[in-house]
């Protein structure tokens, strides 16, 4: 039986879950982050994807991603995964896949769902205890939103409204949730 087709929608913001398979860890090391980082942000220019959001934890990977055409999440996220699991089962000298499932993508709907998504994906690591706050965990586009630093991506955007982005600051620098 055929898989069922993912709904991925044209110019829609969707957020993009990944999982690695068993206790394996996706990033063992901060040069595994920098390429996975280097290689999304090529796959996104190549495959036209704004990129707006990513968080990587040990285990999983979050992307917010904006597609031109619907299509192009699947392209990019299967063009990434190609690369980054042959890279890291020749690193680790293993073989096989490194995620448990084919990755899910959820659209974004709405403002609403877009800011509750990027609030989420600030916290998760202060809730899976690897830092005591969003700034402390380096990969992460926390800082790109907050701080305007340089992140680990050249080309990360912002999410399109600029109310959505000051809302997002406000209630992350007051540890509120967003309205």
């Amino acid at each position: 039986m055929a898989r069922p087709k993912r709904l991925l929608i044209d110019q829609q913001p969707h957020l993009i879950h990944y999982q690695v398979i068993n206790q394996r860890n996706a990033f063992s090391d901060n040069q595994d982050y920098q390429q996975y980082l280097h290689w999304l942000n090529k796959e996104s220019l190549i495959h036209d994807c704004v990129l707006h959001a990513y968080l990587l934890l040990p285990k999983q990977i979050y992307l917010v991603l904006e597609p031109s055409c619907g299509e192009d999440i699947s392209k990019l996220m299967q063009a990434l995964g190609r690369r980054y699991v042959r890279y890291l089962n020749l690193k680790e000298k293993l073989s096989g896949t490194l995620w448990k499932d084919r990755f899910k993508a959820s659209p974004l709907h709405s403002d609403f769902w877009l800011k509750n998504t990027l609030h989420y994906l600030v916290y998760k690591p202060v809730s899976e205890g690897l830092c005591k706050t969003p700034k402390d965990y380096p990969w992460s586009s926390y800082r790109k939103y907050v701080f305007q630093q340089l992140s680990y991506l050249q080309d990360l955007k912002l999410p399109p409204d600029p109310s959505i982005r000051s809302q997002l600051e406000v209630a992350i620098s007051r540890n509120l949730p967003l309205p």
